[in-house]
């Protein structure tokens, strides 16, 4: 604030949350003779963080995200929410294309280093396979392709979580011992 002799205020400035869906910005106006400087911070609508310079209007539903609740899908940026209901991929189904993708494709061992239950294993095999992330033939052990390691990808917002860095550090211990 600036004020003359007289104590009299000539500029104001404030910060205000800028609502959902509305891009951050300031705006500048004079009310009463009093010029008011109001910039709008703008927030994830996913996470909450607030955006600075960098952010994304998600193409399908309007929602402004911060570039790590955001994926780029068949060239469209749009947010890990749409994304998830675009391709639904669950933590589990997540958990077993990323072991697969560091060419373990025993059962035992991938139940073993998901904690995935053998029957649970069986079922997200399938869906897997419906989904086209992996293939199977026959009797074979599964092998991740080119859509689902695009999907993992995709997916890297899960990488964040404990139970996947938990997989993650197991993982890198089995390889240091062999």
């Amino acid at each position: 604030m600036t004020m003359q002799d007289d104590r009299k205020i000539l500029i104001e400035e404030r910060n205000e949350v800028a609502p959902s869906k509305d891009l951050p910005t300031t705006i500048t106006e004079k009310i009463n003779g009093v010029i008011t400087k109001r910039k709008l911070l703008g927030f994830c609508d996913i996470s909450g963080d607030l955006l600075g310079d960098t952010y994304i209007i998600c193409q399908n539903d309007g929602k402004k995200v911060c570039p790590t609740c955001a994926v780029v899908h068949n060239n469209r940026k749009i947010c890990v929410e749409c994304f998830k209901k675009e391709r639904p991929l669950s933590k589990r189904e997540y958990k077993i294309l990323f072991v697969l993708s560091n060419e373990i494709r025993n059962a035992r061992m991938i139940c073993t280093l998901t904690k995935v239950p053998r029957p649970d294993y069986e079922r997200t095999i399938r869906s897997l396979v419906a989904s086209r992330y992996i293939e199977r033939r026959f009797f074979s052990q599964p092998q991740i392709n080119d859509v689902g390691m695009e999907i993992l990808s995709l997916y890297g917002f899960y990488s964040t979580d404990g139970d996947i860095q938990a997989l993650r550090k197991e993982m890198e211990r089995l390889d240091g011992l062999q």
